[in-house]
């Protein structure tokens, strides 16, 4: 391998061209073939540039449409859950004040008739003692 290679380095040594001089000629030709390679790569360059910038201002503009159809869609979801909650919020003050009425009223019942039971006891008593105090008399009297 090492044969071969020397071998390789010994025919390009040998090798007229590689002794040869360049010539001004030559040096502007090669000059005028970079040239118009860096123009040839600069308007490539920016083709290229031009086509990634309207890709990405095509996938800007889905992505804005699908962002703002993600949007309504979580807004009208949004006020449906509010919606339902306000709803809820209702029923449960509906259910409270329900059994707010179902424990109270029977008791301001129950305690209407204990005053108007203790108002009758009241007024028995006060008849009966009227009339044993009549009888009394009656007995006195008789």
């Amino acid at each position: 391998m090492k044969i071969m290679m020397l071998l390789g380095v010994g025919i390009l040594l040998v090798n007229s061209p590689v002794f040869a001089a360049l010539s001004v000629a030559d040096i502007e030709k090669i000059e005028s073939i970079v040239k118009g390679s860096e123009a040839r790569v600069k308007e490539y360059v920016s083709q290229e540039i031009t086509k990634v910038n309207t890709r990405i201002d095509e996938m800007d503009k889905r992505l804005t449409i699908k962002i703002d159809e993600m949007d309504k869609r979580l807004t009208s979801q949004i006020n449906a859950v509010d919606t339902q909650v306000g709803r809820n919020f209702n029923l449960v003050l509906g259910l409270i004040a329900l059994i707010a009425v179902a424990i109270g009223l029977p008791q301001i019942i129950t305690a209407w008739q204990g005053r108007k039971l203790r108002e009758h006891t009241e007024k028995y008593e006060a008849l009966r003692q009227e009339i044993e105090m009549l009888k009394q008399e009656r007995t006195v009297r008789s």
